[in-house]
């Protein structure tokens, strides 16, 4: 079973080479709940303890921008309080 750290890294390997292929376009991923609570965290903006498993409404998503190197969190919707 992969743990969330490996979760975290396998989507960064993933996003770091899509980057590459998409110069200056937007681009859009889906995924469940898990892996954008799991990536919320690793950007260091939520505390593990405030997200937990159902901490996404139906739905909900996050927008970063990313530069190669790093992630910049721009929006969040769909947290439930």
């Amino acid at each position: 079973m992969e743990t969330d750290a490996e979760l975290i890294i396998r989507m960064r390997k993933s996003l770091e080479e899509l980057y590459p292929k998409h110069l200056g376009q937007r681009i859009i991923l889906v995924s469940h709940g898990g892996m954008l609570r799991n990536f919320l965290e690793s950007l260091g903006k939520y505390p593990k303890e405030k997200l937990g498993p159902g901490a996404f409404k139906n739905a909900g998503y996050i927008v970063v921008d990313f530069d190669g190197k790093d992630f910049l969190l721009k929006e969040v919707q769909g947290l439930k309080n």
